[in-house]
């Protein structure tokens, strides 16, 4: 978890540049890695919970 969210972290800087947007192709690819650790990070967040639940006899 803590290494995507480093990844997003940068992803994120990279994309509030404002020349990144003279490169629409390097922009959307950026774009499409932040959404995927989005995703990724919702899954392993929400595992994270369900292990923690069991763990304290959820």
């Amino acid at each position: 978890i803590a290494a995507l969210e480093a990844e997003q972290a940068d992803l994120n800087a990279q994309l509030s540049a404002p020349e990144i947007f003279k490169d629409y192709e390097k922009a959307g690819s950026l774009q499409a890695r932040a959404e995927e650790i989005e995703t990724l990070l919702l899954e392993k967040l929400e595992r994270w919970e369900m292990l923690e639940g069991k763990q304290n006899g959820g």
